[in-house]
């Protein structure tokens, strides 16, 4: 079982390695705020459904 957990973390650290060199390679560093054309929106979400079913029954 460790020689798998070992074998899974070298893996893990080579395919980490070959995609960082990749995004070297394109321009790409990972860092936040780098010039990224990606907008950050701040949402809420909210549970409209007991308001439905409020109305609902007030309907009939």
């Amino acid at each position: 079982m460790e020689k798998a957990a070992t074998a899974a973390q070298k893996i893990g650290t080579a395919m980490y390695e070959q995609s960082r060199a990749a995004g070297e390679r394109s321009g790409q560093t990972g860092q936040a705020g780098a010039g990224g054309d990606d907008e950050v929106v701040d949402a809420e979400i909210v549970d409209d459904d007991s308001a439905r079913t409020d109305d609902s029954s007030r309907a009939g």
